[in-house]
């Protein structure tokens, strides 16, 4: 029994050092904290608390959605994060994660969001397609544009239209849209370009937003997380 426990034992190590690896790979943190202006949307379209069913299929496709999203966004980076002292340790450069299993784990995820868009509604479905090829482009605007922040804001704002779509099977108001308009840029993003674009390798093709300030370095650019 002491043998087949020790035996067993790195088994079970590495499941869970490699689950910590992934959940930090894809930033769980960041979906968590994303998940209360998704379930803004669900509030105001069910006048109150929806479903539980749709409570939890909301979550699921939010988790799914922006899972996928970050894997794919760490393997379209690969290359260039290696080269990035910034970058060097995320967990495909490292080595600590194979690019076979963060596709397999951007596809399972993917299919997450589908299922999950198929179990809330008809609309919320036909529109998952839209909803995930625009997380997924995301992660090549930053090499052909200045203005991968705007895609990334639509990524971001369009949680609360799609949660109230899949709570009422329509838009039927312009409430979520508003809930979706994007606010000003704080002068804060921008103006921490210049420390990010320093530490990007100088033949980088990524793009940020065209820079406020005269200390950065001219065809040096960054790519967001």
């Amino acid at each position: 029994m002491l043998l087949k426990e020790t035996a067993e034992s790195p088994t079970v190590s590495t499941v869970i050092s490699n689950t910590r690896t992934t959940l930090e790979m894809i930033k769980i943190e960041h979906t968590l904290f994303a998940l209360p202006f998704a379930l803004l949307g669900a509030v105001l379209g069910a006048n109150g608390l929806p479903t539980l069913k749709q409570f939890f299929w909301i979550v699921v496709a939010m988790v799914g959605a922006r899972s996928a999203a970050m894997a794919f966004n760490r393997i379209a980076d690969r290359r260039i994060d290696a080269r990035n002292p910034r970058t060097s340790m995320r967990a495909l450069p490292a080595g600590l994660l194979s690019v076979g299993f963060v596709w397999i784990f951007t596809l399972v995820a993917a299919a997450l969001f589908l299922l999950a868009a198929a179990m809330l509604n008809n609309l919320t479905l036909i529109l998952a397609p839209v909803a995930l090829g625009s997380v997924l482009l995301y992660s090549f605007t930053k090499r052909w544009t200045q203005f991968s922040h705007i895609v990334l804001g639509w990524c971001l704002s369009i949680a609360p239209t799609g949660a109230w779509i899949a709570v009422r099977g329509e838009i039927g108001s312009p409430v979520p849209l508003l809930l979706s308009l994007p606010p000003p840029q704080p002068a804060a993003i921008r103006a921490s370009a210049p420390t990010a674009a320093r530490s990007a390798p100088n033949d980088a093709r990524f793009f940020t937003l065209p820079p406020l300030s005269p200390l950065v370095v001219e065809n040096h650019g960054v790519g967001l997380e």
